[in-house]
């Protein structure tokens, strides 16, 4: 037992010593060129945040699952960018308007079937792609606008 307590001193004492050896080096180092041991101090901490911040979670991420829509099936409107149970999925008068999205001139009602709470029932019943974004021509199957068409954008349809 008395040699293992003479290496381990014998380890600390070395330890202690390197230590020391670091410190007075450090302490030299900012007498005699402050420069290099502020420019070494600000190159640690740049890599170390470097390798902070370029890590990231591996978790799964969230994506859309885009169906093949085949015109004359039935979908239901759900809208791809909303987690809320509450928001509504626009229609629009024709492919690429944006005139479902604000106030148009139409009746109340109209208006209240261009903007369906998600889960509203559909058939497909043509598509078209507009400005790089597809588009297909819904007929709405149950509900106060029943049988009432519009455009919704293919990724709102499931």
């Amino acid at each position: 037992m008395s040699t293992e307590n003479s290496e381990n001193e014998t380890t600390t004492e070395a330890s202690v010593k390197s230590s020391n050896n670091l410190l007075n080096t450090v302490l030299e180092l900012k007498e005699s060129n402050p420069k290099i041991l502020y420019g070494a101090i600000a190159g640690i901490v740049g890599l170390l945040l470097i390798i902070i911040m370029s890590g990231g979670s591996s978790g799964a991420k969230v994506t859309h699952k885009v169906k093949n829509l085949t015109v004359g099936n039935n979908y239901v409107l759900q809208g791809a960018n909303s987690y809320d149970e509450n928001a509504t999925v626009s229609l629009a008068v024709a492919p690429g308007t944006m005139e479902a999205f604000g106030e148009n001139d139409e009746s109340e009602t109209d208006t209240a079937c261009n903007q369906l709470p998600q889960g509203t029932p559909v058939k497909i019943i043509d598509m078209q792609k507009t400005t790089g974004v597809n588009y297909a021509n819904v007929e709405i199957l149950k509900g106060a606008c029943q049988g009432r068409k519009g455009w919704a954008l293919s990724i709102d349809i499931q």
